[in-house]
């Protein structure tokens, strides 16, 4: 008998190429079988780059920088290269980041963050922020175009003056409809993973020609964040499970838990 704890169990990572590999990885390793469907795009804004380069070209009036996910990290300083802006423009700014993960990928650009809240979402970020902010502080929030406006409207509502900046977009991947419709058809999905809320969104708009709630009724649903399974219940996802440690990791632990009765 084999004793990797996920072995043989097929589960879907429906988050984007590049960020799936490494929850690939780990699930391999665990002996399970990933099936990597990536449900969305991650894209520069077709629109607003002349605001976006206005914008990172005054950092400097600007206390505080606001990232709510890697990506936004990573596209605010692809921006940085584009327009030629030295990165050591930002190095007398406060960073706070959404979660643990964000705060990894900033570290790699060189820059810690002086801010990681205690709960890895953007209500528990801004009840952490604003009670370190003033009403002289400067706020750049830099995120993404389907991002919850937690963070902004809180912000603005406790009278920090903020900008908002949007520096990429997330767009349904449909070059993966097919593929996505044949997965969930075969019936060997044990479970299905979403790591936002836009990937519960867009697996439902691109199975709209199936059955796909009679179809995940087999599969546990793991969710990285309450918000998330929120979004998941809401569209009629039945059997579904958030980590108490908001991360891949901790959605992987999840899988184990539920799907083995092996010691992790």
């Amino acid at each position: 008998m084999n004793h990797a704890p996920l072995f043989s169990k097929k589960i879907l990572i429906t988050r984007g190429a590049r960020q799936a590999k490494e929850m690939a990885a780990s699930i391999e390793e665990l002996g399970g079988v990933p099936v990597t469907v990536p449900l969305l795009k991650l894209q520069k804004p077709v629109q607003h780059i002349e605001h976006i380069h206005n914008v990172l070209q005054n950092l400097m009036q600007y206390t505080w920088l606001v990232f709510t996910s890697q990506n936004g990290v990573k596209f605010f300083f692809d921006f940085l290269d584009t327009f030629k802006i030295d990165k050591e423009s930002i190095k007398h700014q406060k960073i706070a980041v959404v979660g643990e993960k964000t705060k990894r990928l900033l570290t790699k650009y060189g820059f810690t963050p002086t801010l990681v809240p205690t709960e890895f979402i953007a209500e528990k970020l801004l009840a952490e922020l604003v009670s370190t902010l003033t009403t002289s502080d400067k706020v750049l929030l830099v995120r993404g175009n389907l991002s919850r406006p937690v963070l902004s409207n809180g912000l603005k509502e406790h009278g920090i003056e903020t900008c908002d900046l949007v520096v990429y977009e997330t767009v349904p991947n449909e070059e993966v409809k097919e593929e996505l419709v044949t997965v969930m058809k075969s019936g060997e999905i044990d479970a299905v993973t979403f790591t936002s809320s836009s990937s519960v969104r867009f697996f439902t708009e691109l199975l709209q020609a199936v059955d796909w709630k009679e179809q995940s009724k087999r599969c546990i649903i793991v969710c990285i964040g309450p918000i998330t399974e929120r979004t998941a219940k809401k569209v009629g996802f039945t059997r579904c499970l958030t980590p108490q440690e908001y991360t891949t990791e901790g959605m992987i632990h999840l899988l184990v838990d539920r799907l083995s009765n092996e010691p992790f």
